[in-house]
């Protein structure tokens, strides 16, 4: 399962209604100046650096950090799941922020027939009696394997029904000394010249999945620096 940064207004993230609710959220809680973007104008980073990432390349990079340049050194970029996080252009501590969902409400759900959906008779009598179909033996494996992922790779414990929020600004500059500490020039024809030497090689393209989302991280916060937005990490 692939995971894309971005950076806009949470109405190209999330949709109007959904992305009006987050936008309340925010300002009710950095204040009616957080910058927010424009709707309209949106930067995925799956685009200038040739696909989608790894969603575990997220927790990569997070403990490559704080092995390179020490924990203290990243708070922000190690405050952030790859789950429903975001970053503001505010001066603020990495903080949760709880929009009245509960601790369950984005967990994975385990199939449920859809509308219109039919069993048969024989199916229903065979359910009944314990015998299972192998659609439903798939599903079932489809729907543990992915709790489980949830689990690995998902919010910390306690965090499932909040948004992550962390400082724009102070995440770029932990960024900027990771780019240092990787030899890499901080402009963005460099960083995704790095990136793009994995995404466009077959034999490299899933290696040092830390270094590729470091490129993804890197680009993405300066560009919604520069749009005045939010940088979204939502899976």
């Amino acid at each position: 399962m692939g995971l894309v940064l971005s950076a806009c207004h949470p109405d190209e993230q999330f949709g109007e209604e959904e992305g009006g609710a987050i936008a309340r959220l925010l300002r009710e809680a950095f204040g009616d100046g957080v910058p927010l973007g424009q709707p309209g104008a949106a930067f995925f980073s799956d685009e200038p650096l040739g696909g989608e990432m790894a969603w575990s390349w997220w927790s990569e990079l997070q403990r490559f950090a704080a092995g390179a340049l020490g924990e203290a050194r990243v708070p922000q970029l190690l405050a952030v799941d790859a789950w429903f996080g975001v970053y503001v252009d505010v001066r603020t501590e990495p903080t949760k922020l709880r929009g009245g969902g509960g601790e369950d409400e984005a967990r994975p759900e385990p199939h449920r027939p859809v509308e219109g959906e039919r069993q048969s008779v024989w199916a229903r009598v065979l359910g009944l009696v314990g015998v299972r179909s192998e659609r439903e033996r798939v599903m079932d494996a489809g729907a543990a394997a992915m709790r489980q992922m949830v689990r690995e790779l998902g919010p910390r414990d306690g965090d499932m029904g909040s948004v992550q929020a962390g400082d724009l600004r102070a995440l770029k500059d932990e960024l900027d000394a990771l780019a240092s500490h990787l030899g890499v020039e901080a402009s963005e024809e460099a960083v995704v010249r790095l990136g793009l030497s994995y995404a466009e090689d077959d034999a490299r393209v899933e290696e040092d999945g830390h270094v590729q989302c470091f490129c993804h991280a890197w680009v993405t916060a300066h560009r919604a620096l520069e749009m005045g937005c939010p940088m979204w990490v939502v899976k």
